[in-house]
């Protein structure tokens, strides 16, 4: 996600290294650059007017500290100006409490992905005793969908396929919960091909009956400013607390994410970002300013790694790095274990360097042209990349049967991987936001 506005600010900052100063022709530049890229990102106009203008402002009038480089007080400002724009309320808090039962509502239109997102929640909250109330009672074979999904993911689902009237499904779903001592549910509600009055009313009375802590309206990403427009419909008949964005994946342009807080004043909670039940990320207005601004977002390397790696991987992984030096043979060990995943993406996104591939959910094929090239290195070389020169490339991609160029792309990247796993291996989660790499930037 974000990939042409971070390659874009990218550019503009190392146009900025090579003058050394922060100049107000060079600032004017740069913030045309800036402002394509975010309109290209599907940023809303209104949005990226505010956010420019409060750019100008704080670049041309900011002396530059001798601490630092004229390009990192860019970033830095930039990152800022980012932060302010898409910062949100803790409109839902990371656990919920246990000695009571918490209501949440799922409401959006047809086809937004409210059911997998009900399941993705319900594993979310996995301290909690969840029960899933299906209240879909127009879409074919949606209740047979939401149990089939609990079923696969040990999720308790209440439903009454006979009964039509929602109203009487949730009644009845919540007095099975307070029964049976449940302290999270979560009600699936029908899709809305359209917003109009007599499905919103029915809306309204659910609400009603509901009572919940929480109405999260659950929008596709895919289609963009649209989503304002919905917002704005659903919050005129019942109170939305905070918006799920499904489908946030690496193809979509993320502007609405920027867009979204500034024009509807509601805040995002979660992104769904893949089909698995484990691809929901709880929004964090900072790390997303960071895998912008192609600073990555180590602390979501770690804790995507740990969620979707199994506990005999990871101690495999961990045993790796801290046994020896990281070099090509546990990168390539790293690169099995986690590709064995299935979600290399979704982990690898948080990371401020990128393997030499588009799609890091490697085919078998690709996967393999890594694992040659490594493997046609001698021990040494994958002890010491450094020592490997042009005759040592030429010959690896001889024998790899792989072009020099991804020989050296490779290199190269594992070197500045190498750099950012040194600095962190051994800090944990709650250290990593203290070094000084992220305090310059605070």
């Amino acid at each position: 996600m974000f990939e042409l506005l971070k390659d874009k600010i990218e550019d503009v900052v190392r146009n900025i290294k090579k003058t050394g100063k922060i100049r107000e022709e060079n600032i004017t530049e740069a913030l045309k650059k800036i402002k394509m890229a975010l309109l290209e990102s599907d940023v809303n106009y209104r949005v990226v007017k505010s956010f420019l203008e409060n750019m100008k402002k704080k670049a041309i009038g900011t002396e530059v500290l001798k601490s630092v480089t004229p390009s990192q007080q860019f970033i830095k400002i930039v990152h800022d100006e980012i932060i302010e724009l898409i910062k949100t309320d803790i409109s839902i808090p990371k656990i919920l409490p246990l000695n009571r039962l918490n209501r949440i509502i799922l409401c959006g239109l047809n086809g937004s992905g409210k059911t997998t997102t009900a399941v993705k929640l319900a594993k979310y909250f996995k301290s909690n005793k969840t029960l899933i109330i299906a209240c879909d009672v127009y879409r074919p074979a949606a209740v047979d969908q939401l149990i089939q999904l609990g079923k696969k993911n040990n999720i308790d689902i209440f439903s009454l396929p006979k009964e039509k009237d929602p109203n009487a499904i949730l009644k009845k779903g919540i007095a099975h919960a307070e029964k049976n001592n449940y302290n999270l549910i979560i009600c699936d509600t029908a899709g809305r091909f359209e917003i109009n009055k007599e499905l919103m009313d029915e809306l309204k009375k659910i609400d009603k009956v509901c009572e919940p802590d929480y109405n999260i309206l659950v929008t596709d990403a895919m289609t963009g400013q649209l989503i304002v427009d919905v917002v704005t419909k659903f919050k005129e008949y019942i109170n939305i607390h905070s918006v799920i964005l499904s489908k946030f994946d690496s193809d979509t342009k993320g502007g609405v994410a920027l867009s979204l807080k500034f024009l509807t004043n509601t805040d995002i909670a979660f992104l769904g970002t893949g089909e698995n039940v484990k691809d929901l990320e709880y929004y964090n207005a900072e790390r997303i300013a960071k895998r912008i601004l192609g600073m990555g977002d180590i602390v979501g390397f770690v804790e995507k790694t740990e969620e979707m790696l199994e506990k005999s991987d990871l101690e495999k992984m961990n045993k790796k790095f801290n046994v020896k030096e990281f070099d090509l043979i546990s990168f390539l060990d790293q690169l099995r274990t986690v590709q064995k995943s299935g979600m290399m993406n979704n982990i690898m996104e948080h990371l401020p360097v990128k393997l030499p591939v588009k799609n890091l959910n490697m085919s078998p094929k690709d996967f393999g042209h890594i694992e040659a090239i490594i493997l046609s290195m001698t021990g040494k070389e994958r002890e010491d990349a450094d020592m490997i020169d042009l005759s040592r490339k030429l010959r690896i991609a001889k024998g790899s049967g792989r072009p020099l160029e991804e020989v050296t792309r490779l290199l190269k990247q594992f070197k500045e991987m190498k750099k950012t796993f040194k600095k962190f291996q051994k800090m944990d989660k709650k250290s990593l936001m203290s070094h000084p790499m992220f305090k310059q930037f605070m």
